[in-house]
């Protein structure tokens, strides 16, 4: 006999015989693999060192005296099916062939349920460890695998095993569902960590390997899965596990194989039912659908061969035609009180209108009776006779109550005869009726009642044609029929033969999907099946069509890989639910997956390749996001990343802290898909939503978007602060906050290769947008807003824009390049740029429209711009361009200024307070075009308006009285310029300088004071001929240069031609015409006439001694020509004895007053006096 010792510390090779003694000095724990070959029995230790003995096989060891270092037997089982029971100690088990079922002690044993660890043949064993730290493999076969306590490690093997284990405190479970750490050819097993329905407290480490897994892992302590490959459904955690758990999904069926269909939501249904949840089966819904089908537009129903009939749903497949012998045939064949309720009566096969019901007074009744005809009346009147028993009318007369007797009668009646009188009894009342021709049945349709006629044969009419209605059963059978793209599109789906709700699941309706599962994880897994339905074979295979589903609930620190690790782009489709107080960690790897994390930890979820959904919010019952986001720097309690990923993401956050979500993989990546992004948050959010066109729309304390590329579509609500960048594309833009907003169309300040933006900002704080390039449209309601139109034809409108009742207290708009719309409403103080600053020649024509309360500011720029502003003082610089201005203010005291720039322009002024307006830019502007400027002061305010250069049409109208010492100008400048003044105020006063060039200047509805210069000055010998017409204040006229024309009105007007040739005509008042040397000549072409001189209240005054028998000589009446009057004169000088400066001559009917300056003889000038052939001295001052 000998004695062989085996310490593992080197590999033996021993010769064993009968009666030989092994010890194995190793632990069975350290025991990898027993095998039995040609040359005897290898047993090798983890380490890799083994002990052969060879002469011996399995039998003969099993009869051998072997003695095990942790003091069990080494038990090998050779039949079939064998049952063998440990103690203990430590055993080693070697089941071998056949359904073998072991149960161990509470040693530390070792069992190999097929003999060996490569075993695949051998049947279904049943393993039941005790509490010791054991080691099976199951091996081959559908094995059952049950472990009570201790650190025990556990193989299933190939085939589909159960395993249930049910670690104690401080101690681990390691399970594998098949061989090892990597098995792919496993099959589908069902892994079970717990204590019946209580969770076990130990750790679980467990490798589901291939095949489509059901691992289950209720423990509270910290766990490690791996699914593996396959399609494995993973629930970890309840609701009292606080451990630390990571999970891995493990490869499955990659995106686009067959049954992985995430994208249009079948899946997402039939998981949702296997797992027992609510995803709203239509049925009593069906007027949900209804009501949605209503609200389509008509086209999209015709495509679905559906139509709309008021507010019946009709089917367009079978068209009815309105068929009138049809349509009165169903009528006909309806309930009498039916057809009542639309105003028919039906009788013989006819259809009648029913009108009023008879007289109901004796008197009445008998005049209709003898209103019949005779035929008629007669058989009428017999019928009744014969149905009372009477024989005469007289009878009838004389009953108690005739009236109600012959209602009596008519009750019972014959209906035909009736009808034959235009009678009727209609529930119980007797009625007239009109037969209702055939051809009169279509208009019942377009009548009042015909709707209710409709729906009394079950129709609906759209156009000429009518179509059955359809019922409930109808409805849903059409719409079960649609292709499922089509109901994708109406919100449906098809289950098992029925209609469903895809909003509970598309829509991430959390209330649906998430709360009705509840993360609760028993023994029943929360499915609505038991251990025994799966294990029977029912399984969850069916339904999970290439996808894994992890299920995690801890409020430990959670990681969950949909794949196999952070990069695994061929990962197939994962349903992820997590739910934990703690710090989670997600990657959704490859692949369509739905991916839902609870809680109010720090979490981080990326979702990866592929479509995924992405939803991140507090559990039920945390009290979910505050309604009052009032969380301050420093108060928030986590941050959260939620990174989608490529492709075509669903993403929503909701949480009490900080947020950052990328629709792709980070800051930038322009290849990501079109995204769907949501949030809300007490904290602050950062969103990307990179490539594609995205839809971003949440609710933040601080919210910074970054849209990314693609035409985005982003709503977002801030408590303090919200900051949106557009990005590149065409992109709607919305911000609401109780703060402050900063909104970009394209990617910052400066952004001209931008799209067409739509940019809508609310804050009750301060607005800054910029709508970079492309044609914009923004609107803007805050208290203080500042807005870059930047390039492109933008329409921009700022202030009480979306009904808030808030008020602009400040605001600036710069229109920037482009032909710009610009709307500026309900504000204070507001600047508005139609360009891009003060100066800035280069801008299109603009459209800008103010109307404030407070002070605006606005430059047109260049361009042929219309300016509309209504405020309580303004400055308006109309720039470059035609420009056409627009200005009422109503501060009284305030001051407005005009500046239409160079151009052709058109400036219309309604003024409360002063206002200066300029043709041009300066005083002076010789270069200004041909401006219309219209100015009407409706308070007691002045005006200073200046044409400038050009040919200037000026009117001023004066709509209330002045002020003490008050006065308004106009100068004309440069070109034959018109300018009228309108006011019936004789308090107000008004200077007018036509400046150079030819002018008319029209007072003559004007009563105040005028003062009226033809030129810019008193002496200005350059002017131009003038045409002046007064009003009937008094006024002080100098025409200066040129050929003047000046038309006294009312008032005492002082008249100074100046040089040249003017006429001077007198008014009504007391008018003075003043001349000095040089202002008229001495030839008959040179003089200045006047006429309607009034001898007696007019005064000529030529700046010499007055008038006098000295100076003052009256000539001769007999001049028949001016030569001969300007002799008589020179003679009357030469021959005077005193200094006589004036001569009065009589040509025809005129009169010329020559004058003598110089009292040397001879005449120096003269003037003509139309129609005066008598003067005195007196009328020389």
């Amino acid at each position: 006999m000998a004695i062989i010792d085996f310490n593992g510390s080197a590999s033996q090779t021993v010769a064993f015989a009968d009666g030989d003694v092994l010890n194995l000095n190793v632990p069975n724990a350290q025991i990898r693999n027993v095998t039995e070959g040609t040359s005897g029995v290898t047993i090798t230790l983890v380490s890799g060192i083994s002990l052969t003995l060879t002469g011996v096989d399995y039998a003969d060891l099993a009869a051998a005296d072997v003695n095990l270092l942790d003091g069990g037997d080494f038990t090998v089982l050779a039949g079939s099916d064998d049952v063998a029971n440990a103690g203990d100690t430590g055993d080693v088990v070697l089941g071998g062939d056949g359904a073998n079922t072991i149960l161990l002690g509470d040693g530390d044993n070792l069992v190999f349920g097929g003999g060996t660890l490569s075993a695949s043949t051998d049947g279904g064993d049943v393993i039941v460890t005790g509490s010791g730290d054991d080691t099976v493999y199951g091996n081959g076969g559908d094995d059952a695998i049950r472990s009570i306590f201790g650190n025990d490690l556990l193989a299933g093997g190939s085939g589909s095993d159960a395993i249930v284990a049910a670690p104690g405190e401080g101690e681990t479970a390691t399970i594998y569902g098949g061989g090892g750490v990597s098995d792919p050819t496993d099959g589908d097993d069902f892994i079970f960590v717990g204590n019946g329905t209580a969770p076990a407290e130990g750790d679980a480490l467990v490798y589901g390997n291939g095949g489509d897994d059901v691992i289950v892992v209720n423990s509270l302590g910290d766990n490690t899965i791996y699914g593996g490959a396959g399609s494995d459904l993973v629930l970890v955690g309840n609701g009292d596990a606080t451990g630390d758990n990571l999970v891995y999904g493990g490869s499955n069926d990659p995106a686009g194989s067959p049954g992985d269909d995430l994208a249009d939501g079948t899946s997402l249904i039939q998981i949702a039912v296997a797992l027992g949840l609510d995803i709203g089966a239509i049925g009593g819904d069906i007027e949900d659908v209804r009501g949605g089908l209503l609200g389509l537009d008509a086209d999209i129903l015709a495509d679905l061969n559906l139509g709309i009939a008021g507010t019946d749903i009709v089917d367009l497949t079978t068209a009815v035609d309105v068929d009138l012998e049809l349509l009165t045939e169903n009528l006909v064949g309806l309930d009498a009180s039916v057809l009542a309720g639309v105003g028919l009566f039906s009788a013989n096969g006819d259809l009648f209108e029913i009108g009023d019901a008879l007289p109901t007074d004796q008197d009445g009744l008998i005049a209709f009776v003898q209103a019949l005809p005779d035929a008629v009346g007669t058989s009428l009147v017999a019928a009744i006779l014969a149905e009372l028993n009477l024989t005469t009318l007289s009878q009838l007369l004389a009953l108690p109550d005739p009236l109600g007797a012959v209602f009596g009668a008519l009750d019972d009646i014959d209906p035909a005869v009736l009808l034959s009188a235009g009678l009727a009894v209609v529930a119980g009342i007797v009625t007239e009726v009109t037969v209702l021709a055939e051809a009169d049945v279509a208009g019942l349709l377009s009548g009042t009642d015909g709707a209710d006629i409709l729906d009394l044969l079950d129709l609906g009419q759209v156009g000429d044609d009518v179509f059955p209605v359809l019922d409930d059963a109808g409805l849903l059978g059409v719409l079960l029929d649609l292709d499922l793209t089509v109901l994708a599109d109406l919100g449906l789906g098809v289950f098992d033969g029925q209609l469903v709700n895809l909003d509970l699941i598309a829509n991430l309706d959390v209330g649906g999907l998430l709360s009705s599962l509840g993360f609760e994880i028993t023994a029943t897994l929360a499915l609505g099946l038991t251990i025994g339905d799966i294990l029977e074979g029912g399984g969850l295979t069916e339904f999970l069509q290439g996808l894994d589903v992890l299920v995690v609930e801890s409020d430990g620190d959670n990681t969950v890989y949909g794949g196999t690790g952070v990069n695994d782009p061929s990962d197939g489709s994962d349903l992820i639910l997590v739910a934990g107080e703690g710090d989670n960690l997600v990657y959704g790897n490859g692949g369509d997956d739905f991916i839902a994390v609870g809680g109010s930890g720090s979490n981080t979820v990326y979702g990866g390749a592929g479509d995924d959904v992405i939803f991140v919010t507090p559990l039920e019952g945390d009290g979910g996001v505050p309604t009052t986001l009032a969380a301050t720097p420093g108060e928030f309690v986590n941050d959260v990343l939620l990174v989608g990923g490529s492709g075509d993401d669903q993403i929503f956050g909701a949480v009490d802290g900080d947020l950052l979500i990328y629709g792709g993989s980070a800051i930038t990546d322009p290849t990501d898909g079109g995204d769907q992004i949501g949030f809300q948050a007490s904290g602050d959010v950062l969103v990307h939503g990179n490539g594609g066109n995205d839809d971003i729309d949440g609710n933040a304390n601080r919210a910074t978007i970054y849209a990314g590329l693609g035409d985005d579509s982003v709503n977002v609500f801030g408590a303090q602060e919200a900051f949106v960048v557009g990005g590149s594309g065409e992109d709607e833009l919305f911000v609401g906050t109780d703060g402050n907003a900063t909104v970009y169309g394209g990617n910052g300040v400066t952004d001209p290769t931008d799209d067409d933006d739509d940019i809508g900002v609310s804050a009750s704080g301060s607005a800054l947008v910029y709508g970079n390039g492309g044609d914009d449209f923004i609107a803007v309601d805050a208290d203080r807003a500042t807005v870059y139109g930047g390039v492109g034809n933008d329409t921009i409108e700022v202030g009480d824009v979306f009904g808030s009742d808030g008020s602009l207290s400040s605001g600036l708009v710069v229109g920037g390049d482009g032909s710009d719309d610009i709307e500026i409403f309900d504000g204070g103080d507001v600047t508005v740029f139609g360009g891009n600053g003060e100066v800035d020649p280069t801008a299109d024509n603009d459209v800008i429209d103010v109307d404030v309360g407070g002070l605006a500011v606005v430059y047109g720029n260049g361009g042929n711009d219309d300016i509309y502003v209504e405020a309580g003082s303004a400055s308006i610089y109309g720039g470059l361009g035609d420009d056409t201005i627009t200005l009422y203010t109503y501060d009284d005291n305030g001051s407005s200024y005009v500046r239409g720039g160079p151009g052709a322009d058109t400036i219309e002024v309604y003024a409360d307070g002063d206002v200066t307006v300029f043709g041009g830019d300066i005083v002076l502007d010789p270069t200004d075009g041909a401006d219309d400027i219209y100015v009407e002061l409706d308070t007691s305010g002045d005006a200073v308006i200046y044409g400038n250069g050009g040919n200037d049409r000026i009117e001023l109208v004066f709509d209330s009285e002045g002020s003490a010492g008050g006065g308004s100008s106009i100068f004309g400048g440069f070109g034959d310029d018109q300018i009228t003044v309108f006011g019936d105020y004789a308090d107000r006063g008004v200077s007018v300088f036509g400046n150079q060039d030819g002018d008319t200047i029209d007072l003559t509805q004007f009563t105040g004071s005028a003062t009226v210069f033809g030129g810019i000055s008193a002496n200005d010998a350059g002017d131009g001929a003038d045409r002046i017409l007064l009003g009937s204040g008094d006024s002080l006229v100098y025409g200066n240069g040129g050929n003047d024309t000046i038309v006294s009105g009312g008032g005492d007007t002082t008249m100074i031609g100046g040089v040249g040739a003017d006429l001077l005509v007198g008014g009504e008042g007391s008018d003075t015409f003043v001349f000095s040397a040089g202002s008229t000549g001495l030839t008959a072409a040179a003089l200045d006439r006047v006429e309607a001189f009034d001898l007696g209240s007019d005064v000529l005054d030529f700046g010499l001694a007055a008038g006098s028998a000295t100076t003052f000589a009256a000539g001769t009446t007999s001049n028949t020509s001016y030569d001969g009057a300007l002799s008589a004169a020179n003679s009357a000088f030469a021959a005077a004895e005193g200094p006589t400066l004036y001569s009065f001559q009589v040509v025809g009917p005129d009169g010329y007053l020559f004058v003598d300056a110089d009292a040397n003889g001879s005449a120096d000038s003269a003037i003509l006096l139309a129609g005066v052939t008598t003067l005195t001295a007196d009328a020389i001052i």
